[in-house]
């Protein structure tokens, strides 16, 4: 009887560090688009085709973080059977593999009106992340 509830609280306990878990890269998301969105201004304000490229290596880079987060919390959520983390955190990952082809679109544009144009995209998606981030951020409680 002991280890039957011995094992059941060590089960609970492992249960809610994975909710813990995702929770806490919900948050990191949130973090890393918001970066996203800051390194998109740079691009949309630049004067010169060399800070465009500068800054889109930048968002590239916070794009790839935020993807990484969002994978790690649908892990999570998997792991604590929270059906509607997962759908949030699958949510990111596509609004941020979006951000990261206009940000690889800015890098390579050749003049600073298509640059702009691509920053303000790679600008919507960072936002539709960081909204489903903070949507999501509670739904594995």
């Amino acid at each position: 009887m002991k280890t039957t509830l011995l094992t059941i609280l060590i089960f609970c306990i492992n249960f809610q560090s994975e909710c813990d878990d995702y929770q806490s890269s919900m948050s990191d998301a949130q973090s890393y688009a918001d970066d996203t969105y800051t390194n998109a201004m740079e691009i949309y304000n630049a004067d010169n085709l060399d800070d465009v490229q500068y800054y889109a290596q930048q968002t590239m880079n916070s794009v790839d973080d935020t993807i990484s987060s969002a994978s790690d919390a649908e892990s999570y959520a998997s792991d604590c059977n929270c059906d509607d983390g997962e759908d949030y955190a699958s949510n990111i990952q596509s609004y941020a593999e979006d951000a990261y082809i206009y940000a690889q679109q800015a890098y390579n544009a050749d003049d600073l009106d298509d640059a702009q144009y691509y920053a303000q995209q790679v600008m919507n998606e960072a936002e539709n992340c960081e909204s489903e981030a903070s949507s999501g951020e509670n739904a594995c409680d």
